[in-house]
């Protein structure tokens, strides 16, 4: 870790700290997200969300003297990064980590409407980091590059997707598919409603990822489970509750 980047980090414990209040050190748990750009805030899916950030923290277990902010990671762009972007900010201490596939000025052009540039620029002023490095010769291989930035950077992805593969490079199902790849543990939340299904990134592929074209095979018997994604996260978490 950079100088720079060590001053992020904390700079963002500190917000989370005095989120809470004194004498408090929550653990933040990460959620990235990605998802379809033409999903609209309404009641049903405002409610589908709050579920899935409620299955996403219960795979961490915690305790009353180590509560748990989340801080979201996400590309910002409309639709689904935003939608998960709000539900974090509502949470108590919940914060924003942005990661722009582009420069913001740049970004803002990919935006239609002057409504949707407001809500970039506000929700931008809230992040308590921003990480805009991912330029590439195209803007598909930029939104590409932040998209597997935020897999590696989360615990936990949350994902606003219908489980129909894509060609397009950088898109939900390429997201989907790396974090598979990768064990990061994935909560779907499918587009047309219904319950959220957990991947955890230890067995094979369950059907509902089937479309991001993964078949993961079932780890070896004398693979060490401590080594997996979310087994990691669990056991930084239980460090900081004995500390």
């Amino acid at each position: 870790m950079t100088e720079t980047e060590s001053r992020n980090e904390a700079g963002v414990h500190k917000a989370a700290g005095m989120a809470l209040g004194p004498g408090c050190i929550p653990f933040i748990l990460r959620v990235g997200v990605t998802g379809h750009r033409d999903l609209d805030d309404t009641p049903d899916r405002r409610a589908s969300l709050e579920e899935a950030l409620e299955a996403a923290t219960a795979l961490f277990p915690t305790t009353a003297s180590t509560p748990i902010v989340l801080c979201a990671v996400s590309a910002m762009a409309e639709g689904a990064d935003r939608l998960v972007a709000h539900a974090a900010l509502r949470s108590a201490g919940g914060m924003l980590e942005a990661a722009l596939p582009l420069s913001a000025d740049r970004y803002r052009e990919d935006f239609a409407t002057e409504a949707s540039r407001t809500e970039f620029d506000a929700l931008l002023g809230r992040a308590v980091l921003v990480v805009d490095d991912f330029e590439a010769p195209t803007r598909e291989e930029s939104y590409a590059r932040a998209g597997r930035y935020v897999v590696n950077r989360c615990d936990v992805l949350v994902a606003l997707w219908d489980g129909r593969p894509s060609p397009r490079l950088g898109g939900t199902a390429e997201t989907v598919a790396y974090a598979l790849r990768e064990r990061v543990p994935v909560v779907l939340v499918p587009r047309a409603g219904g319950t959220a299904v957990v991947d955890l990134g230890k067995g094979p592929v369950s059907e509902p990822f089937s479309g991001a074209g993964v078949h993961r095979s079932v780890l070896p018997d004398d693979y060490d489970d401590e080594d997996l994604s979310i087994e990691v996260t669990r056991a930084t978490l239980k460090e900081l509750d004995d500390y």
